[in-house]
């Protein structure tokens, strides 16, 4: 990291009971890039922490030198309501076993420090089953470098990371 800010110590996955919407004041919103949203981008939101992990982890991950549309963003801050709408429809359409693709309640996502990254195949659960991710060099990269940044991974999910550090 070249002398770049210290983001912490990884601290494992956010503790349930800190998985609450933050106060909307401290979302900050970007593209999937980072940058702030310009007309026609889909827009994704963070807390400032988790943004500048992420955009310190891009910088590195395009001076390492993967492609541009690696390590963006895919999917970032849901609202409880949202990921309570996520559920209801996952359970209408897997039935009982919806909560091995989407969280049944308190998600990681609604804390505004979770994101999901396009490390360039699917983010699909039975690309997961199968460890495809396991054999791309942006994953593997991400598993080595991720921890320098305070980001915590998902084993289930590959693609979904935290930033969550020890105080």
């Amino acid at each position: 990291m070249d002398g770049a800010k210290s983001f912490g110590k990884p601290a494992g996955r956010i503790r349930l009971d800190e998985r609450v919407d933050p106060n909307p004041a401290k979302l900050v919103s970007i593209n999937k890039y980072g940058d702030p949203v310009s007309p026609g981008q889909r827009l994704f939101q963070l807390t400032q922490e988790a943004l500048d992990a992420f955009r310190a982890l891009r910088t590195a991950a395009l001076a390492a030198g993967f492609n541009k549309e690696l390590f963006t963003l895919t999917s970032a801050y849901r609202s409880s309501v949202r990921q309570a709408q996520l559920a209801a429809a996952a359970r209408a359409q897997y039935g009982a076993g919806a909560g091995k693709w989407v969280a049944q309640t308190r998600s990681e996502h609604i804390t505004g420090r979770a994101f999901d990254l396009n490390l360039g195949i699917d983010n699909t659960s039975s690309n997961a089953k199968a460890q495809l991710f396991a054999h791309t060099s942006a994953f593997q990269w991400l598993r080595t470098n991720a921890a320098s940044y305070g980001l915590n991974p998902y084993y289930e999910e590959p693609w979904h990371w935290s930033y969550n550090v020890k105080p």
